[in-house]
């Protein structure tokens, strides 16, 4: 957690979202390092008696990251923050963060034209880590069609094929007629 501290209050939106990028990636290191004993010293891999989030969720460091997020997320970049703060929480199973989940749905529903099929893939991939499809329906929407866009366009390719209908299957989402070829 000393990166959050280490970002003064005033922090531009980039750095704020390569810290949560930061974090997700050492949660996802220290979840495979299998030493259980160090992870919950660095408070990853425990849980916080009856909230299913790690530790180092409930610590002040983590609030206060996830608050600058929140009043930054107009300033991040779709093609690229926005899909890597998406993923950071995803691979972090943070779906205790509804205010940071909804702002970036609502900020990546503004710029849904400016993302590419990786981008799409990416979110995708990311609730389908959280276990949950996204909260409003229209962005669901916005990304399928932004998908279609990008595969009748020749953009997509088999990883971000394979990332995208896994992801779907995951959260089980039943297409309706409307994106039927």
């Amino acid at each position: 957690m000393e990166i959050t501290e280490r970002i003064g209050s005033e922090a531009i939106a980039d750095t704020s979202c390569h810290a949560l990028h930061c974090i997700a990636k050492v949660a996802k290191l220290k979840k495979k390092d299998g030493n259980l004993e160090e992870r919950k010293q660095k408070g990853f891999g425990e849980k916080s008696g009856e909230d299913e989030r790690p530790a180092f969720m409930l610590t002040k460091p983590w609030k206060n990251l996830v608050n600058r997020l929140l009043e930054q997320v107009g300033e991040l970049t779709a093609k690229h923050h926005l899909s890597k703060s998406f993923w950071s929480l995803g691979k972090m199973r943070a779906t205790a963060e509804k205010n940071l989940l909804s702002a970036m749905e609502e900020q990546a529903g503004l710029e849904i034209d400016s993302f590419d099929a990786q981008g799409v893939a990416t979110i995708l991939h990311a609730y389908a880590s959280l276990g949950q499809l996204p909260r409003r329906e229209s962005f669901m929407q916005a990304l399928l069609q932004r998908a279609q866009t990008e595969a009748s366009e020749g953009s997509l390719n088999a990883q971000d094929v394979a990332t995208s209908l896994w992801a779907l299957a995951k959260i089980n989402w039943r297409p309706d007629e409307a994106l039927q070829p």
